[in-house]
């Protein structure tokens, strides 16, 4: 995952410089200096990482991998709960588009395969290890509403820094634009600026906008702040009430698993949905 996004920023960035060296031949001129060469070199030399990454993150199915191993973590994470509470494997019902995804029988698979491999959990039903169990729900829905708390508040920052930042690099192309237009025959030297201007920041405000576009960060902010308040009633109300009860019946317990297991897997297939076409491309 950090390998996919950090190539897929660096992509995107470096088109943007390659479009400021591209000009800075002509920049150089304006004032008596003669990089051309050097400049095109560097955009040759820019150009070619952009291709080499790309295609090396697809070798090395960056995306892809990244996607299934998410998916494989959260039954596995699932499963620790779902597991000593004897509660059905999660099997979810995927949409009528997940039929054409070719990966997901081999992470399912796997998945059943480890299920089996570990076997029933050990155990005597008693009212410690109702409550042990109990402890161990409660823990893991403390440690997902911490994660999807944190998640959405650095998501919204992120997106609402990149959509700043790319709509004040537009605005000052705008600027640009009319200075170009209106006063630029007048103040001998300065067209060549502005002329780098008008070119270079719509490409740096493109490139943030991709970003942003790639990342889905606003999405995956309003996603975390429902997963986080669906998780918080769950706790506050359903677990709460199951442990309150004195017996050794796991019958509540079990349906706050379930629960909770079924929010988890509704919002990893939409998550997947949202990354399963975001794969690493050239910058159009």
């Amino acid at each position: 995952a950090g390998k996919f996004r950090s190539c897929s920023v660096a992509i995107s960035l470096l088109s943007a410089f390659a479009v400021l060296f591209a000009l800075g031949g002509l920049v150089g001129r304006n004032y008596g200096f003669e990089i051309d060469t050097a400049t095109a070199l560097i955009e040759l030399c820019m150009i070619a990482v952009i291709l080499l990454l790309t295609f090396y993150g697809r070798r090395r199915r960056w995306h892809e991998r990244w996607l299934n191993y998410r998916q494989l973590a959260e039954l596995l994470r699932q499963f620790s709960f779902l597991g000593p509470l004897a509660c059905p494997l999660p099997s979810p019902q995927l949409p009528a588009h997940f039929g054409n995804d070719p990966h997901r029988p081999w992470v399912d698979g796997m998945f059943r395969m480890i299920a089996r491999d570990l076997g029933l959990a050990p155990g005597k039903t008693n009212r410690h290890y109702r409550a042990a169990l109990g402890a161990w729900v409660d823990n893991i829905l403390t440690e997902q509403i911490k994660y999807h708390d944190s998640n959405a508040k650095i998501m919204r920052k992120l997106s609402h820094h990149l959509h700043r930042v790319g709509t004040g690099l537009f605005v000052a192309t705008l600027l640009a634009c009319i200075i170009h237009v209106c006063i630029t025959h007048l103040i001998v030297g300065e067209s060549v600026w502005l002329l780098l201007a008008a070119t270079v920041l719509p490409a740096f405000g493109a490139a943030f906008y991709g970003i942003s576009n790639q990342g889905e960060f606003a999405r995956i902010a309003d996603r975390s702040q429902a997963m986080m308040n669906e998780l918080l009633a769950v706790q506050s109300k359903d677990l709460n009430a199951a442990l309150l009860r004195g017996d050794e019946s796991l019958t509540d317990l079990r349906k706050v698993a379930e629960r909770v297991a079924a929010s988890m897997i509704a919002e990893t297939i939409d998550w997947n949905f949202v990354f399963r076409f975001r794969s690493l491309d050239l910058p159009g």
